[in-house]
This record gives structure tokens, sequence and C-alpha cells, in this order.
């Protein structure tokens, strides 16, 4: 699933599909965040606040079933 087709970005990422992560020790500086217009209020939810720094974000759209757009974020975890 997911998990396979996001290793291209680096051997010491990890994959998640939950917020189980936020509570992960291991996770630090950099994070990234892909979001469906399913769910569009993630980032919003859970990283517009003073632990972390919106570096850059993106949207995309797609013609794969429909009109379907992606949104995708580049967040600092502040220390």
């Amino acid at each position: 699933g997911v998990e396979e087709a996001y290793k291209a970005f680096g051997p010491g990422m990890k994959t998640y599909t939950t917020t189980e992560f936020l509570q992960d020790e291991e996770c630090q500086n950099r994070i990234w965040i892909i979001s469906s217009s399913d769910y569009d209020s993630f980032y919003e939810e859970n990283f517009n606040n003073e632990n972390y720094k919106l570096i850059e974000n993106k949207t995309f759209y797609t013609n794969y079933s429909g009109k379907e757009e992606y949104k995708i974020y580049l967040i600092q975890k502040n220390k």
C-alpha cells in the first residue's frame, strides 16, 4: 500500500496513515503531509500551531477517477 509507494523518499523515512506519529519521539525535523480533498482540514487541526512551522504547501489536481485535489505540506517540527 502506501508505505511501499513512499519508500522512494528515503530509507530513513517512515510512512504513517494515522496521527500516531505525533507521539513518536523519533519524529523530528521535517514532516511531509499529503492530504486529499476528503480530509482537507488535517493540517489545520494538527499542525497550525506554535509547535510547527509551515515551510511550503502546494495543491495538485489529478483526473484519475474524476477530478481529485491533493495538498502537500512540508512543515518543520519546532524543538
